[in-house]
């Protein structure tokens, strides 16, 4: 039976920069039974949160875009309400989530708010499959245990220079061939050949060193693409670094 009514304020999306809210005149019922009282159902409000549902979902959508302090900005909201949202949202996405290994698999790390959060992509595609808030080993291992199913579907294992990453591979990926990314490689080299150059440098008396700075860019060539007087060249600075 009807139990009177109740004005409540609802939070709603803003108009320009002023917030904006709805004052519904909800009306309530109780149980005859029970004696619990209801409202009744108003399909387009969010009970939990206060606030429309058009409202929810565009925090939701601003929050995976978006700081949550930025997206708290822009609604005219909490940021703790941007928070919970998201959270929210979050958890209903990625409910049943599985993890399907490519036949090509990179794994990287990525700078991302004050700390290195683990990466791995499908290398083909250049889809990111993944981010885990850390890439230390523990964290690695307890991951990769629980998709091993789809481990066996890599035959191709790419990562940079860090031992963890090897350590992974070998534990759960050892049948796949491990290849170490160009850059990482092509980036060691290069430290290696500058450092030659330094040494081959420090030996020189003033007018060479001179001539050897003047001459900097053919450290930067390719080597097919010297002509055979800087190959030469090369090859002398090179010598003793090699002996």
């Amino acid at each position: 039976m009807k139990n009177g009514s109740k004005t409540i304020r609802y939070r709603d999306r803003r108009i320009e920069d002023v917030p904006t809210w709805l004052e519904v005149q909800r009306q309530r019922f109780k149980c005859k039974t029970c004696g619990a009282t209801i409202y009744e159902c108003l399909p387009d409000l969010d009970d939990k949160h206060r606030i429309t549902k058009r409202l929810r979902e565009a925090v939701a959508l601003s929050a995976v875009k978006r700081t949550h302090q930025d997206a708290a900005t822009f609604h005219a909201v909490e940021e703790t309400l941007v928070s919970r949202i998201f959270n929210e949202y979050a958890t209903e996405k990625l409910s049943g989530f599985e993890v399907d290994f490519p036949e090509v698999l990179g794994v990287d790390e990525n700078y991302i708010l004050g700390a290195n959060r683990f990466i791995h992509a499908d290398i083909e595609t250049g889809k990111i499959l993944d981010i885990l808030p850390s890439r230390d080993l523990k964290t690695l291992r307890n991951y990769f245990q629980k998709h091993t199913h789809s481990s066996t579907k890599t035959k191709v294992f790419v990562q940079d220079m860090w031992s963890g990453y090897r350590t992974i591979h070998n534990e759960f990926f050892p049948d796949s061939l491990l290849v170490v990314d160009k850059f990482h490689v092509v980036r060691q080299a290069n430290v290696a050949f500058e450092n030659a150059r330094k040494a081959y440098q420090a030996q020189l008396g003033k007018s060479g060193r001179v001539s050897m700075k003047r001459r900097h860019r053919m450290f930067l060539s390719r080597w097919d693409n010297m002509t055979n007087e800087r190959q030469d060249k090369i090859a002398e600075i090179l010598g003793p670094v090699r002996a």
